[in-house]
């Protein structure tokens, strides 16, 4: 389940056109409902850019299809940001890359933001 949402938020962050940054966005954004999301997602448009840029570009799918397979993602990262956190930072704890109070720390600050 933890490489599903790893790849979900991987796969936001690609969709959207930003990188990393932008799934990091999406997932500190305030909380919305899926429909206030979608709608706030397809009226801001689709970047022309990234994976969905060049498969609408070249025909494989539609704009439409574009925005709506990105609706999806970045409300699925949002409704599950803390167990893709968790499956983030509980590697690097064991890993003595930052400690347990300094992950409490990132999730405190991402719990802020939701």
């Amino acid at each position: 389940m933890n490489k599903k949402l790893l790849a979900g938020l991987a796969a936001a962050s690609f969709l959207a056109g930003g990188g990393g940054t932008t799934a990091l966005a999406a997932v500190a954004a305030p909380a919305a409902t899926a429909s206030t999301a979608a709608v706030a997602s397809s009226t801001s448009g689709m970047p022309d850019h990234g994976p969905l840029g060049s498969l609408v570009a070249n025909g494989t799918i539609t704009k439409a299809q574009a925005i709506a397979i990105h609706n999806a993602l970045i409300s699925y990262v949002r409704g599950h940001w803390r167990s893709v956190l968790d499956a983030v930072l509980n590697p690097l704890v064991k890993a003595h890359t930052i400690t347990q109070a300094q992950a409490k720390a990132v999730i405190a600050a991402f719990a802020q933001r939701m």
